[in-house]
């Protein structure tokens, strides 16, 4: 089951620190056409946080890359990566459910 409200922006977790942009992008790219890959980077280190977005073209091409991406290690890590959609922006406002599962 994937979390999070469907949208085409997707969250990525456990990016290693050797991982750049455009490796995500062509490990996303079989999935759908891709309009923007972003690597979260320390500003004063410029090692990423091993967080990340990218952001398809449509709900299904992210469907997709979640089903097929989420909890598979890559290269440089030991850990599965995350991958779920994205918070949309101001749904954070409404604290309806209480307790977040992250």
């Amino acid at each position: 089951a994937t979390k999070g409200t469907p949208s085409n922006n997707l969250y990525i977790k456990g990016i290693p620190p050797s991982i750049t942009e455009d490796y995500i992008s062509q490990l996303f790219s079989p999935y759908g056409s891709i309009i923007e890959v972003k690597i979260l980077t320390n500003p004063a280190t410029g090692v990423n946080k091993g967080i990340g977005f990218v952001k398809f073209n449509t709900t299904e091409e992210a469907a997709l890359a979640i089903k097929a991406l989420n909890g598979v290690p890559i290269t440089g890590s030991l850990k599965p990566l995350v991958v779920k959609y994205a918070d949309v922006p101001g749904s954070k406002k409404t604290k309806s459910s209480g307790a977040r599962i992250t």
